[in-house]
């Protein structure tokens, strides 16, 4: 979220990770990822609120299909990058999703990283897009 607060993290391991079926890899971007229109295959992915009269966290990765748009953001706000949205208005990033990974399938179908949600705009707020990625 806020100025001076990071959402993401790199971790240096002392062990190799075992991929499974509930651990995978995603790729980062080594080329521009198309990620709007109707042939996007973009998703988000966290732990946050599943709405805003939520109190608990769920206990399972919460998956939500997104696309990108236009970002409709005050003058004064921060320098945005992208900005995500998904056609279901019940369902949005929340709190607690921030630092999440939006995977975009890339042309060899493989999942890549595209952006972070750094800023979520309140679940119910429905006339701004559900989430942004900030520089």
């Amino acid at each position: 979220g806020g100025r001076g607060i990071k959402d993401w993290a790199l971790l240096e391991l002392t062990e190799p990770i075992q991929f499974n079926d509930h651990i995978q890899p995603a790729c980062l971007p080594r080329f521009p990822i198309k990620t709007q229109g109707n042939d996007s295959v973009c998703y988000v992915m966290g732990v946050g609120l599943n709405g805003p009269e939520e109190t608990s966290y769920p206990e399972v990765v919460q998956f939500l299909r997104v696309k990108q748009v236009p970002c409709v953001i005050p003058p004064d706000g921060p320098n945005v990058v992208d900005c995500y949205e998904n056609n279901n208005l019940l369902r949005r990033v929340c709190s607690g999703d921030s630092g999440s990974p939006v995977l975009c399938l890339d042309d060899a179908k493989r999942w890549t990283v595209v952006a972070v949600a750094s800023q979520s705009f309140p679940c119910n707020i429905f006339f701004l897009p559900g989430f942004a990625h900030y520089t």
